[in-house]
């Protein structure tokens, strides 16, 4: 009889252990566990760097829409760098592109 019992209780802890082991493994592994959180935090702390980079693209870009609104010598200046414009009477003087870096030696 006592050996009955021991294998009742042998088996209820084995059970037991068996029904632990799967629960923490569902629990630290399974799609909305241990695992998967860790993984939505270092998205997470991705994707706030991300936003802080383009918030700060944008500011950088309002700034510039602002100036190209009001401030005159920047619209010149962004007129002259980006679309190579000139005013009337200003020479224009091209320079062909040397043949050789001038830093070597011939």
């Amino acid at each position: 009889m006592a050996l009955a019992q021991l294998s009742t209780f042998v088996r209820s802890v084995l059970l037991l252990t068996v029904v632990i082991v799967l629960a923490g493994w569902v629990i630290v592994y399974g799609d909305k566990g241990l695992m998967g959180y860790v993984n939505l935090q270092k998205e997470r702390d991705r994707l706030v760097v991300v936003k802080q980079e383009l918030d700060e693209k944008n500011r950088e870009l309002y700034e510039r829409v602002k100036r190209l609104r009001d401030d005159r010598n920047y619209i010149e200046k962004t007129a002259r760098h980006e679309l190579g414009l000139v005013r009337e009477g200003e020479l224009v003087y091209r320079f062909k592109t040397p043949l050789s870096d001038p830093e070597t030696p011939e």
